[in-house]
């Protein structure tokens, strides 16, 4: 059975709230002991340990995103860990922008300074949060197809043709974009390259382009990359990130100068060397390239030329329903960011008497 996200999110809560009851029975234990066998007992010791117990990075992220029953969590894992008789005071900020996210105490009209039996302690937690939306960086990209002959045939457990799945992974990527923002074209490649789609915030305009691509002839990589970055050059943004996203399932054959001509299969020596200029061109004017291999037989389509083009990523699909899975990674390398947090916790203790 599949949970929905908040059927997940539930599990999590109920796995973190077993784990931490676990922690703090075993805690209480050992904070029991060092207050029957110290006098007074050893506040700053005590407060150590709680601090080591909610250094719980999954907790953490909890509070940060405001997410399940925390602030409960929290108290009751404090009274399950202190002495009786404990006035408490915890706070969480963010080390990067000041932010406070969470404090949590029991000290309300106690005057902590008044105190002897007084300790304030600190502990800073690292943390990578889930994916957020990167809203600063507007995106040109570039989508290059292969429409060669050979995509128009099936990999072994495809209902389709490869250029089928080509098409419905391109077309799932424009809908990643945000048209306020992002601008998105199209090239493809055969016999020589082709500008599809200019870049455009109309993406109704740059699918409908991608569902016309039809597939024959021969494989000019380069030329779908000279097409593109004759685009970058004209309509390319000042200031947006430029990326390419680049599918194939063959090797770079054309243009071929040689007599006879060389083994499309094989691939032709002046065709990729074509292609790596092209690809020296985009990488000078700053664009991102991701390429992706096509093909169950990796000696069937030019993978090492497709892993020394790309700057950003080589995704290998072995299926070409794969690929939606692919283009989908590659949109949230462009458009997400992982956020890192430093979170610092501050604990002050109060032992009363």
């Amino acid at each position: 059975m599949r949970l929905g996200n908040g059927g997940q999110m539930r599990v999590v809560e109920a796995m973190i709230a077993c784990v931490i009851l676990i922690i703090g029975l075993s805690a209480t234990t050992y904070f029991s002991g060092i207050f029957t066998t110290e006098e007074g007992g050893d506040i700053e010791e005590v407060g150590q340990g709680v601090l080591h117990v909610l250094d719980n990075t999954d907790l953490i992220k909890q509070i940060i995103q405001n997410e399940g029953n925390w602030e409960s969590k929290i108290k009751t894992l404090l009274e399950t860990l202190l002495p009786p008789d404990t006035f408490y005071n915890l706070t969480l900020v963010s080390g990067l922008t000041g932010q406070s996210f969470a404090v949590i105490t029991n000290m309300m009209g106690h005057d902590s300074s008044l105190s002897l039996n007084a300790v304030s302690l600190q502990q800073v937690i690292t943390i990578s949060l889930p994916l957020a939306r990167n809203e600063y960086r507007e995106l040109d990209v570039m989508l290059i197809i292969d429409r060669s002959g050979s995509m128009n045939e099936k990999e072994y457990g495809d209902v389709y043709p490869k250029i089928y799945y080509a098409k419905e992974a391109a077309k799932v990527f424009v809908d990643q974009l945000n048209a306020s923002k992002d601008i998105v074209g199209l090239a493809s490649f055969s016999d020589g390259g082709s500008l599809d789609s200019s870049l455009t915030n109309n993406s109704g305009e740059v699918k409908s382009t991608i569902d016309s691509l039809t597939a024959s002839g021969y494989t000019n990589m380069g030329g779908g990359i000279n097409k593109a970055n004759g685009e970058f050059s004209s309509h390319g943004r000042e200031g947006t990130f430029w990326a390419i996203i680049l599918v194939s399932d063959g090797m770079a054959n054309r243009p071929c100068p040689h007599d006879p001509v060389c083994d499309p299969y094989v691939g032709c020596p002046y065709a990729r060397e074509y292609t790596r200029n092209e690809t020296q061109i985009a990488s000078g004017m700053g664009v991102a390239i991701y390429t992706i291999g096509l093909g169950s037989n990796t000696s069937s389509f030019d993978e090492g030329l497709l892993k020394e083009i790309q700057t950003n990523g080589y995704y290998y699909a072995p299926s070409a329903g794969d690929l939606t899975d692919i283009y989908m990674a590659i949109a949230q390398d462009l458009l997400f960011t992982v956020k890192y947090e430093i979170v610092v916790l501050t604990l002050i203790l109060v032992k009363a008497g």
